[in-house]
Parts: C-alpha cells; sequence; structure tokens
C-alpha cells in the first residue's frame, strides 16, 4: 500500500471525516512531516512515531490535553508550529522544555496565554533552539527573551530603554 510509503503529509482542510483521519494515521507510519495547519484532529497524530516537523498552525479545536499528550510523544521534533492557537498556554511550554529537547524551531505566534515563566524554561531547557517566534504574544516580555537574544533567533527586537528624564536648574 502506497500510504504505508509516505513521508510527508499536508492536510489543510476542516472538511476530512474521523474515518479518514483513523485511514492515515494506521498506515502512514514513516511520517516525519505533518502539516495539520487549520484541521481540528488529534487521532493522526496519536498513531504516529517518527514526527520531526509539525505543524498545527490555527487548530483551535485542539485541546491544550491534547497538546500536551502530543509533545510528551514526540520527543524528536525539529520544527513545531502551534501559531494562532489560544489554548497554548505556559504548561505547554515547560512540556515542551522537557520533553523536546532536540526542538531547533518554535512558532508561537498568536498564543497570548503564555508568559515569561514559560519562555524562561524554553530558554533553561531548549539548549537545541535556534529560532523562536512571539509576535503577538502579549505576556512575554523582554525580561524572559533576553536570555536567549545571543543563541536564538527571535522575531521580536530588543525593547528599547525608556529613556530618563533630563532636570536642568534654571
Amino acid at each position: 500500500m502506497y500510504l504505508a510509503k509516505l513521508k510527508s503529509l499536508k492536510l489543510h482542510n476542516k472538511g476530512f471525516s474521523p474515518h479518514t483521519f483513523s485511514v492515515f494515521a494506521k498506515n502512514c507510519t514513516r511520517l516525519s512531516l505533518l502539516n495539520l495547519s487549520r484541521c481540528a484532529l488529534e487521532a493522526l497524530a496519536l498513531h504516529q512515531s517518527k514526527l520531526e516537523d509539525v505543524d498545527l498552525a490555527y487548530c483551535l479545536s485542539l485541546s491544550e490535553n491534547c497538546i500536551l499528550i502530543f509533545i510528551k510523544k514526540f520527543r524528536e521534533l525539529r520544527t513545531l508550529n502551534l501559531e494562532g492557537n489560544k489554548q497554548v498556554t505556559d504548561k505547554c511550554l515547560y512540556t515542551i522544555s522537557k520533553y523536546s529537547t532536540a526542538l531547533r524551531h518554535l512558532n508561537l505566534g498568536g498564543c497570548c496565554e503564555i508568559t515569561d515563566k514559560g519562555i524562561r524554561a524554553l530558554a533553561v531547557h531548549c539548549k537545541n533552539l535556534e529560532g523562536l517566534l512571539v509576535r503577538g504574544c502579549t505576556k512575554v516580555t523582554e525580561n524572559s527573551l533576553r536570555l536567549m537574544r545571543t543563541n536564538v533567533q527571535l522575531d521580536r527586537r530588543p525593547a528599547e530603554p525608556i529613556p530618563l528624564p533630563i532636570y536642568v536648574q534654571i
């Protein structure tokens, strides 16, 4: 069967049935790239074991718990895109920092629930991280990003220091 030889799968459609996903999940055992952006599914990823590059951007129906299970299972992830998922929290980042030590690129753009605490966990534990996207993460500040600036390429410039007022006596 040709599905068993598949190494890359991109599904950008919300209209797939659970049965369709089950067929892919059970038969595509050699997948290393999985792109499910804008899809609503959980079963496909749970049957895989070799995933390295995963795009879960805007998978709004995935629960935080499903994301946590996914991260714990796939410890060889090199690239992970979680952009636009409001359900991604610091708990997800703690889990990534513990289980995804091979991670090189992480997109958290628009994940507005993450904070400096989660970013610090990544800075301390994800030593292979090369790129981090945090645009739109309003609770992430320069306090945590500063820890990564020398080793990780970030999509946000360093915050400009606030100039101190100068008082001149006349």
